[in-house]
């Protein structure tokens, strides 16, 4: 059973699917006929009329799955990252693909094999993006002067609409991850790491990008269609502070290469930390007063985490995990209803926020505020 306050079933849908892109609506369903490229033939696909956010692009339905569906989680070892790499590349897209003109699709034209070949290191056939080991020294030495870089890359498509009420693509973005810090092992089997200087992993990115842009030209249908491609940095393992987009560039159609790459001005601080304390202190003198008061309700709580997203110096969004135990749904219920009320009374109305309360791992609420406006509640049986 979910116990609910101030929101309706469908914005239920909405947060429980976290940042999904491929959010719809039954209502007013739109069905349209489109080609398929396999079977070269027209079926019907359903495009939602009914936008329930314009953070979100509406989708093609029946859902058809991404080519290389699934292979992120092998080349991305923190969760955070992927969370964050899949939603910041979706933000990035909605300057060039708006929400209110191009509808969402999983990338149809990177496969799976093209990521496994295009994040190896290079071979004796010269594929492979990551450099080659130059086989002098020994593994510690070779793995420092040569670490492997792009760990995954994520392809988004865009649809467009044509004047024969067709859908086709508009538009492609795709994200490219590279490492921060590179892990191997020696000889003896010991791990080792590398770190990565960020103008390094900048550099290589922005080559990366060139050469798989220039691939994908190659290819039937993407010779003219606009691409965006991001550079994504990953934060080092076991950490809670996720990794974020560093650069970004567009090719317009027909253009075969990036030359003017833009600075993403975003990043994620955690809460508590010397950073926020540092750069932040309005913002972490607030989460400590949240802490605080948390502790004066439930005193044998473990403690709260924050990760906020800061674009420039203003803080855009908080998400807060509370780990604790519960002896009953009264005390659920009670304590979330507090911190909902501590989310109104420390964090600003432009500011977006979500808290996930869990016992041993398990959710037991959520509570969501999305910018100017009144917090969502969940309770979960």
């Amino acid at each position: 059973m979910i116990y609910k306050r101030s929101f309706s079933l469908l914005l239920a849908a909405v947060v429980l699917a976290g940042c999904n892109p491929v959010l719809n609506n039954n209502e007013d369903d739109e069905v349209i006929q489109r080609e398929d490229e396999e079977q070269q033939q027209t079926t019907p696909s359903i495009i939602p009329t009914v936008q329930i956010s314009e953070q979100f692009y509406r989708t093609v339905l029946p859902f058809k799955p991404g080519a290389a569906r699934g292979l992120i989680v092998n080349n991305i070892s923190n969760r955070l990252d992927i969370n964050v790499f899949e939603t910041g590349l979706l933000r990035l897209s909605q300057q060039p693909f708006p929400t209110d003109d191009y509808f969402y699709q999983e990338g149809q034209y990177i496969t799976a094999e093209d990521i496994n070949t295009w994040t190896q290191r290079q071979n004796d056939e010269g594929k492979g993006l990551n450099p080659p080991l130059s086989g002098e020294g020994n593994l510690e030495q070779q793995n420092n002067q040569n670490p492997e870089y792009l760990s995954h890359i994520l392809e988004q498509n865009f649809l467009t609409k044509n004047e024969n009420d067709e859908y086709q693509l508009g538009g492609i973005s795709i994200g490219l991850s590279l490492n921060s810090v590179h892990y191997f092992n020696q000889e003896d089997g010991f791990p080792r790491q590398t770190d990565i200087p960020r103008e390094t992993v900048l550099a290589k990115g922005k080559e990366m990008a060139n050469t798989i842009l220039q691939e994908l030209r190659t290819r039937e249908g993407l010779a003219e269609v606009p691409i965006l491609i991001g550079i994504f940095e990953e934060s080092p393992r076991n950490t809670v502070q996720p990794g974020t987009f560093i650069s970004s560039g567009i090719a317009e159609s027909g253009e075969a290469s990036i030359g003017d790459w833009s600075g993403v001005n975003s990043q994620y601080v955690v809460f508590p930390s010397n950073e926020a304390t540092e750069n932040h202190y309005s913002d972490a003198d607030k989460m400590t007063m949240f802490q605080e008061d948390i502790a004066m309700y439930f005193p044998n709580y473990v403690g709260v985490i924050g990760r906020g997203l800061y674009r420039g110096d203003e803080l855009q969004k908080m998400m807060i995990d509370i780990p604790i135990t519960f002896y009953g749904k009264a005390e659920t219920i009670g304590f979330t209803q507090y911190v909902a009320g501590l989310v109104e009374e420390y964090f600003p109305k432009y500011v977006e926020v979500e808290v996930n309360i869990t016992t041993l791992d398990k959710p037991q609420s959520l509570i969501v505020r999305e910018s100017k406006e009144e917090p969502f509640v969940y309770i979960y049986e």
